[in-house]
């Protein structure tokens, strides 16, 4: 014969056993990701864009990529209220935002850049951009 407090203990460390199963079926690689990267040798990666820039470098080149960013997020969020937008209509919003801007030179940013309106398009507009009409924003 079996107690309540065997059967309990039983079904507990089944269900236990059960739920880390599937923690680790389904969240396997997060685990692992953190596991091999331990906290003292993890790789700091700050974007350029995001970095902050000492007060005369912004001031000498005129270039803000914080407000640049800024900029591009609040225009997204407001093509993703007035749907629908096509990409050349995005890309366009953005290339006048860009207009404001000194020219950007680096390639590193333009790839942030682009890395961020195809995102953005994709997350808030449910628009895909081409490569396409990505070169003209730079154009």
């Amino acid at each position: 014969m079996v107690s309540w407090s065997t059967y309990l203990s039983a079904v507990s460390v089944f269900l236990v056993g059960y739920y880390g199963l599937v923690v680790l079926v389904y969240f396997r690689k997060e685990i692992f990701r953190k596991i091999r990267t331990s906290p003292v040798n993890a790789p700091t990666v700050v974007s350029p864009l995001l970095a902050k820039t000492p007060v005369e470098d912004s001031l000498s080149t005129g270039f803000q990529p914080v407000s640049l960013l800024d900029e591009i997020h609040a225009y997204m969020n407001q093509a993703a209220e007035d749907l629908p937008t096509a990409q050349d209509a995005l890309v366009a919003g953005v290339q006048s935002i860009l207009q404001k801007y000194p020219p950007i030179e680096d390639s590193f940013f333009r790839l942030s850049i682009n890395d961020l309106v195809v995102s953005l398009a994709e997350s808030k507009c449910n628009v895909e951009i081409s490569p396409d009409v990505l070169r003209r924003l730079w154009s």
